[in-house]
């Protein structure tokens, strides 16, 4: 049986298995093998917004272990299924209906790390709750929490989402604040930090390209720095927002 990550998102050892959006594997699939990752491509979600169907924290929540909660939406897709049930991972069918505006497509954007379940909990699906009872709710006004959270490690994040950072941090979360903007989403004045990053090992965090453009960049790389985790830029091109990536399975 694969080793799955048991805490979504902070894995002990090395991924070795992500899922990404399908619209992301021509310039991000050489940078991901380079690192010995294998990529599960995700169809593009119809029900969404075309500009980021792509988005796999719009459709996915990987709730530990083999279990993922899906949109119905994407599970249409009879080659993408068989693909992840002969992985033998569980598919758990999300309840809600989804659609192009917010929050009708944001019900399964939720931040999970650590022992914490960040949400709006009046947007996200119910299912999240009950599936994972173990975890602490932070509640937020952010239904786009996956989208504006970068997770670090199981007790830090960063974001530039005010609320969110004030609501963490009284939670006891290590919270770093950093400006909005400055990560490119074709069709919005701006994409999300939490949307151009995801978790490659317990000490690596994955970039999809260089924050030289960022002002905050000198904060960021010292708040990696100081929890031991080494950024990695997928590309060249300044970072963008691609509905980040799920970690999987380690080795």
């Amino acid at each position: 049986m694969p080793k799955f990550i048991e805490m979504p998102h902070l894995p002990e050892r090395k991924v070795k298995l992500l899922i990404a959006g399908e619209r992301y594997r021509k310039i991000l699939s050489d940078p991901l093998r380079n690192l010995g990752i294998s990529v599960l491509w995700m169809p593009d979600n119809r029900a969404v917004d075309s500009r980021v169907s792509g988005h796999v924290d719009l459709s996915l929540v990987h709730l530990g272990g083999n279990k993922l909660l899906a949109s119905k939406n994407i599970l249409g897709n009879e080659l993408f299924v068989n693909i992840l049930t002969s992985r033998e991972v569980e598919l758990i069918v999300s309840t809600e209906e989804q659609g192009c505006k917010y929050p009708a497509d944001s019900r399964l954007n939720v931040c999970i790390l650590g022992n914490y379940l960040i949400e709006n909990e009046k947007y996200a699906d119910k299912l999240m709750a009950s599936q994972r009872p173990d975890l602490k709710i932070i509640n937020v006004k952010q239904g786009y929490t996956k989208c504006s959270i970068c997770v670090v490690d199981s007790k830090s994040i960063i974001t530039s989402d005010k609320a969110i950072a004030e609501k963490a941090g009284e939670a006891g979360l290590n919270v770093l604040l950093i400006q909005a903007g400055h990560v490119w989403l074709p069709g919005y004045d701006t994409g999300f930090i939490g949307g151009a990053a995801f978790k490659t090992a317990a000490n690596g965090l994955a970039f999809t390209g260089r924050i030289e453009g960022h002002p905050d960049k000198e904060k960021i790389l010292e708040f990696l720095n100081d929890r031991n985790v080494e950024p990695i830029f997928l590309t060249d091109e300044p970072i963008f927002d691609i509905g980040s990536a799920i970690p999987l399975c380690e080795g």
